[in-house]
């Protein structure tokens, strides 16, 4: 490859958002642009109107021709994946034993794969092993791509003059690519910003301030520091757009995805109503971080407790102008912090005493009047035939809920019961028998 007049073809597989605004910005800097949609719809709405179903306000050039046959890209000279990290290995092997050898191919996710805690450009050279991997991250929204508002970026590759020709292939006026041979740390940054994104937004949510999100965001930048320090980044790499400028750009908009996702389960929403329907990368990302931390002993508390909160752990204490219960009558401070105190230790006795891997929710939601003993829920489905058992203890004018797998119920309950001490210590049977319980449908 002798530089970037040997790229003019650039396949790009995901027409989303982001995959449509790297395709704006190809085009722009008089590269070739093939377009792969899963849905023939949206190609065939792409061919007819060049508006991007995703990225509304923006024409695509003519230059961009969009296909829902992933074959038609192994024509390009390089390929940019834009799905997200845990769906990248299956696009690769969609690809698979076709694609030409020697083809570079660039990873625009950002997190790390749960399954095998690969970063993305080591799930490339794992799917397709001829391929040449690289990163392409930095602070990016798709709407100022798309718009052609200035954007700088980092693309990286351990080959530093496959990294330049990239680089110099996809640049414009408008969007600055910079070329590392750094990609470890480029990737590193990108994926644990987003999951800093998720804690700032849960700062916000709960109505911290701003102090607290500062104080936040710089305590989990030294985080990303030491974590990427442990896996050979570059110091220079983590310091600059792909790290630090990643950090600032997610932290501080709601338009980033991980931070709005934070705002809303700071705000109480539960993990399910604040995804949305699509769950933000940082939500997958924050588990496998804190596991790699916690196995190469790298300190990152920050890290470690949002993992948690991103899969629905008990919430933190609001503060008494923010909270309030679903009645609409405020909760003071010291109740908030009382009743997330009391769930996690409830949750931790359970969880010693059963080995269950549960999952909290200190919500408070309006009661029809004061319950004296937990209620168990038991919901079942019968389109699927299964079953959903909800334990609710009450406390005053809210309630934490815990969900539970049926074979956990038993034995669950017992031990919550005899913790809690609703009924004394001589309590040995759930609270409410399932013979009692009332069936729902969801």
């Amino acid at each position: 490859m002798s530089g970037a007049g040997s790229l003019q073809t650039i396949g790009i597989v995901g027409a989303g958002a982001y995959g449509a605004a790297l395709a704006l910005a190809a085009a722009r800097a008089g590269r070739d642009v093939l377009l792969w949609a899963r849905d023939a719809t949206a190609v065939e709405a792409i061919s007819r109107t060049r508006q991007a179903p995703r990225l509304p306000g923006v024409t695509l050039p003519e230059s961009v021709s969009a296909t829902a046959y992933l074959s038609d890209l192994l024509a390009a000279d390089a390929l940019l994946l834009t799905v997200p990290t845990q769906s990248l290995r299956q696009a690769c092997e969609a690809l698979g034993p076709r694609l030409p050898a020697d083809r570079p191919v660039i990873s625009a996710a950002k997190g790390i794969e749960q399954r095998t805690g690969l970063f993305t450009t080591q799930i490339i050279a794992q799917a397709l092993p001829g391929a040449r991997p690289a990163i392409l991250s930095g602070p990016s929204f798709a709407a100022d791509i798309g718009k052609g508002l200035p954007t700088a970026v980092t693309l990286a590759a351990t080959d530093a003059t496959l990294a330049q020709a990239l680089a110099e292939a996809l640049s414009s006026p408008a969007f600055r690519i910079y070329h590392s041979a750094d990609p470890r740390g480029v990737e590193i940054g990108g994926a644990a910003k987003n999951v800093l994104a998720i804690a700032a937004g849960i700062a916000i949510g709960l109505g911290y301030g701003e102090s607290a999100r500062a104080a936040l965001v710089a305590r989990g930048f030294a985080e990303l520091r030491r974590f990427g320090q442990a896996h050979g980044a570059h110091s220079e790499t983590l310091m600059g757009l792909s790290g630090l400028g990643d950090v600032v750009l997610s932290c501080a908009s709601p338009q980033s995805r991980n931070f709005a996702f934070g705002l809303a389960l700071g705000q109480g929403r539960s993990v399910t109503q604040a995804a949305g329907g699509t769950l933000a990368e940082g939500a997958f990302t924050a588990q496998i971080l804190a596991q790699m931390a916690q196995a190469g002993g790298v300190d990152m508390p920050i890290a470690e407790r949002h993992d948690r909160r991103a899969r629905g752990g008990h919430r933190a204490a609001r503060p008494a102008a923010a909270g309030r219960t679903g009645t609409g009558e405020r909760v003071m401070a010291g109740d908030w912090s009382d009743l997330t105190k009391r769930v996690a230790r409830g949750i931790a006795e359970v969880r010693k005493t059963t080995g269950s891997d549960l999952v909290a929710e200190s919500e408070p939601v309006p009661l029809a009047g004061r319950i004296a003993q937990p209620v168990i829920q038991h919901r079942r489905r019968r389109a699927e035939g299964t079953h959903r058992f909800v334990l609710i203890l009450p406390f005053g004018e809210a309630e934490v809920r815990v969900e539970l797998d049926p074979q956990d119920y038993a034995a669950l309950t017992r031990e919550m019961v005899r913790f809690w001490n609703v009924q004394g210590p001589e309590a040995s049977k759930p609270p409410v028998p399932l013979a009692q319980e009332a069936e729902q449908d969801d």
